[in-house]
């Protein structure tokens, strides 16, 4: 019987699973874009703010803030990881709270990188909108 150290056998099923995990990356980001151009998508992210206890909250004004408040404390939590990941390798981005998202400018392969981790929902395209 083949006995692994618990460590060993944790880096086998992080390794073995991560791609379970690995949210998709909309291929219209990147199409015709040559190997290493960069491009601006979103990364949504799974979490949800407990917004349960708004419906207790008589005052609209009261209630609002509270939502506000849970989404912008989740999206803080959530992205932290990320956040710093993208600091490290200096990249831009831009953090959302009404939606748990990134807007970040990357390459393919950071794309990529970034759908592979848990917490990432989809990595989806960031169309360009007129106003106006």
């Amino acid at each position: 019987m083949l006995r692994l150290p618990l460590a060993a056998f944790l880096s086998f099923l992080l390794v073995a699973t991560s791609s379970a995990f690995a949210a998709p990356v909309d291929r219209r980001i990147f199409a015709g874009r040559a190997p290493g151009e960069r491009a601006s998508f979103l990364v949504v992210l799974r979490g949800e703010a407990d917004l349960s206890g708004a419906a207790s909250i008589a005052d609209r004004t009261e209630r609002i803030r509270f939502v506000r408040d849970a989404l912008a404390a989740q999206a803080e939590v959530s992205q932290t990881a990320i956040r710093a990941r993208l600091d490290e390798l200096g990249v831009r981005y831009r953090p959302f709270f009404l939606v748990d998202m990134l807007e970040v400018v990357g390459t393919r392969e950071l794309a990529e990188e970034l759908a592979a981790r848990p917490e990432v929902s989809s990595v989806a395209p960031n169309p360009r909108v007129r106003m106006g």
